[in-house]
């Protein structure tokens, strides 16, 4: 008997058939991930470690290093590699074939919690995530404002953690704010007349910006971790450091050098309708979905935007070079 035969013979059974064969098709399409260029997912773990107020020597040798010598030791890992940027440090472990990934997990982030009491201030909280994350961005949100300073730091305390926190989304990179630096330019005639050099300058300024670990103090069976601090958080700290002379006729650096505070000269800028904007570029989780991520994206901006509304917050397309359109 053919086909075409049963299935005239029986009329139930084939509309009953076809009607799962459509059921079946309507949850697969709706279950089905769409990525436009999906990432092909490997047996690792991506960990970034935000330390916005270092450049890149400083992060390599303060966070990256210590970093991995302390995940070296994480079962499962048989190889480790790190990326320096501009605003933190990206760790890639890859994991032997079979092992598993959420042990790996849970060693990485102890190692890490360990660890942050020996890093300096200013490191944030590191965020390990399950697989390779992709270093292009699935949104680009652009934030314009009169105070591009007030701007930045509202996108950075407020709503770049509230990003992070969605299902799917690895971190948020935040382009184009304005940082503050200070500035020393050392006065060569008055150097001469003083007789102080470069080197013993910046040997007062390394003095002077120090912190160590101070012990241990025992109180009452709790155990006290002290930690002693003499940075220079402001130009007026910086100019009025010691760097000659006696106790009683000290030679401050502002004698020798003008010290000034200002913005620090951009390594990106952003663009929104040809005015200056803070740009966030959102890096998704390997193997996440870009269409749920992209609505829970959209839905937190509504929230934030009713919570915050001196602050209005646009998704624009990414070009290249931290221009949006």
């Amino acid at each position: 008997m053919s086909l075409a035969a049963l299935a005239v013979r029986r009329p139930i059974a084939t509309t009953m058939l076809l009607l799962a064969s459509v059921m079946l098709g309507v949850v697969s399409l709706a279950r089905m991930e769409v990525a436009l260029l999906p990432h092909v997912q490997d047996e690792a773990l991506t960990i970034w470690i935000p330390y916005p107020d270092a450049g890149v020597p400083e992060a390599e040798a303060a966070v990256a290093r210590p970093a991995e010598d302390a995940l070296a030791g994480v079962r499962g890992v048989r190889g480790i590699r790190s990326r320096v940027v501009p605003g933190g440090v990206a760790i890639t472990l890859r994991l032997y074939p079979g092992a598993d990934a959420e042990i790996a997990t849970l060693g990485a982030r102890e190692k890490l919690d360990a660890l942050r009491w020996e890093l300096p201030e200013g490191v944030g909280r590191p965020l390990v995530q399950g697989g390779a994350s992709d270093d292009r961005p699935m949104m680009v949100l652009a934030l314009a404002a009169p105070d591009l300073q007030a701007a930045g730091d509202w996108a950075e305390t407020v709503l770049r953690p509230r990003l992070e926190q969605l299902d799917g989304v690895a971190r948020v990179q935040i382009e184009g704010a304005p940082k503050p630096e200070v500035r020393i330019e050392l006065d060569p005639e008055r150097m001469r007349a003083t007789g102080i050099g470069v080197e013993p300058i910046a040997a007062a300024l390394r003095t002077a910006n120090a912190a160590s670990p101070g012990g241990v103090l025992r109180r009452r069976g709790i155990r006290y971790a002290l930690h002693f601090e003499s940075e220079l958080r402001t130009a007026r700290d910086i100019e009025n450091v010691r760097v000659g002379g006696t106790p009683s006729q000290p030679i401050l650096l502002r004698d020798v050098a003008r010290v000034e505070q200002g913005p620090a000269e951009a390594d990106g800028w952003s663009r929104l309708d040809g005015a200056p904007a803070v740009g966030l570029l959102i890096l998704p989780e390997a193997g996440a979905n870009l269409l749920r991520t992209a609505a829970k994206i959209h839905q937190r901006l509504e929230e934030v935007r009713k919570e915050f509304p001196a602050f209005q917050v646009a998704v624009r397309p990414w070009v290249s070079n931290h221009v949006m359109a």
